[in-house]
């Protein structure tokens, strides 16, 4: 039918048309779909809709109309499990149209999100794909739940995370997945595996996450606190370092600390047997002599409130009585020995510090001992003490000592500190791989 304009009917009739569109359109956005071979309309800032349902072997098909048609800014279509990623190398203005199908083996949850616009875990512009042999939404969420083991950990020791108690109240578990470090990438997938395992180096309280996926592919979080606790530092001074046979010396540990809680024992190896025979308690300080010359290694071993343990040794030289110096030519006396050197300080510990000078003294001292890819991964633990906004530079020099095939994507990776038009351009300059289903 054709309306003229200006008419007072045409007038009616196109309102009433735009309100069928407009109520249409919201019940695209809102309302899941359940069909075969769907198709998801790519708007500014989400997806419309965002979660469709096929059965295993059908597809998704992505259409985005371009600025004419409400979708004006760059979009593209990332799915979470890296098999596919269209336009690429980068989000692009439409129109385009791109599609997967889903193979006969594939059953589960999807998740896809625009990279300009969305992220990993379904923020921003996101969605989901179930796919499942009726085609259709899956029913009751799992219940994510784990334990930790032990809690609080010391720093350096391995801490267990089991998720056995998780469950499923109409099907099972298939998936098991695991964020351990707190930035909120779920960077543990142990699939069918209930347990993983974790070596934190770094004191603090993070929160670690279990993320569950049935075999409907319905997914369960759950999150529990976790404290590190922070080595205590063990030092003493022996006084006189260098002692007559039957002399009294005497060991101070006073200088021995914790930074996250207090010192609660002190043991001492006083005969440098290895075995630690002295208990003090609480008490920083003893002493003994020596019958016979020696020349030993002394021990200091503390424990923290927290069961914490450190250690540290220093040199004590025992001397025999001494003898009277035979006289010089002339009849005069030798001129007595020179004094022992002073002993070193204690070394700076990188606890102490903060910010960029923290993280250059683990770089120094901890990831220069390392090669390829673990001395990467160390040195991008040691950004961490560094603000995000400067975080840049020293996650990519973490990339030069990984495999030339993995500094792309430790380059991109390096991208997400950055912000609007310098994070695009760095994002275009490292692209994601292109993976294909």
């Amino acid at each position: 039918m054709t309306v003229t304009a200006g008419s007072g009917r045409g007038v009616v009739v196109r309102r009433a048309l735009v309100g069928v569109f407009v109520t249409a359109l919201a019940m695209i956005s809102a309302a899941p779909a359940v069909a075969a071979n769907q198709d998801v309309q790519v708007r500014d800032d989400v997806f419309m809709p965002s979660a469709v349902a096929v059965k295993p072997g059908e597809s998704v098909t992505w259409i985005n109309p371009g600025p004419s048609g409400g979708s004006s800014d760059r979009h593209n279509v990332h799915f979470e499990d890296e098999k596919f990623e269209d336009p690429t190398p980068a989000p692009t203005i439409g129109p385009w149209t791109t599609t997967r199908t889903f193979s006969t083996s594939e059953a589960g949850a999807f998740r896809f999100f625009c990279e300009e616009h969305g992220n990993f875990g379904g923020s921003g512009m996101a969605g989901t794909v179930f796919v499942n042999a009726a085609g259709t939404f899956p029913g009751a969420q799992p219940v994510a739940s784990f334990t930790v083991s032990p809690s609080p950990a010391q720093a350096g020791q391995t801490v267990t995370f089991d998720g056995s108690a998780s469950t499923d109240s109409d099907g099972t578990i298939v998936k098991y997945e695991w964020d351990l470090d707190n930035n909120g990438t779920f960077e543990k997938d142990n699939s069918s595996s209930k347990t993983v395992s974790q070596v934190y180096n770094r004191a603090g309280t993070l929160d670690v996450k279990l993320r569950v996926t049935d075999n409907q592919g319905v997914t369960g979080e759950t999150t529990r606190s976790l404290k590190i606790n922070a080595a205590p530092v063990s030092s003493f001074t022996v006084s006189p370092s260098s002692a007559q046979t039957g002399q009294t010396v005497t060991f101070d540990g006073s200088a021995s600390t914790d930074s996250d809680g207090t010192i609660a024992k002190y043991e001492w190896d006083l005969d440098g047997d290895g075995t630690f025979e002295t208990n003090t308690g609480t008490t920083p300080t003893t002493s003994r002599s020596y019958a016979t010359a020696a020349t030993l290694s002394v021990k200091l071993r503390v424990t923290d409130n927290n069961g914490g343990l450190a250690e540290t040794t220093r040199p004590l030289q025992i001397n025999a009585p001494a003898q009277p110096p035979p006289p010089a030519s002339g009849g005069q006396l030798l001129p007595p020995p020179i004094p022992a050197a002073a002993l070193p300080p204690a070394p700076v510990k990188c606890s102490s510090l903060a910010g960029a000078k923290r993280a250059a003294c683990v770089q120094r001292t901890t990831c220069s001992k390392l090669k390829g890819s673990k001395r990467a991964s160390c040195i991008q633990r040691s950004c961490r003490s560094i603000k995000a906004s400067q975080r840049g530079p020293c996650l990519r020099k973490s990339c030069r000592f990984l495999k030339r095939s993995q500094r792309a994507a430790c380059m991109r990776k390096s991208c997400s500190t950055l912000k609007g038009a310098k994070k695009r351009a760095c994002l275009r300059k490292y692209p994601a791989r292109s993976r294909k289903s």
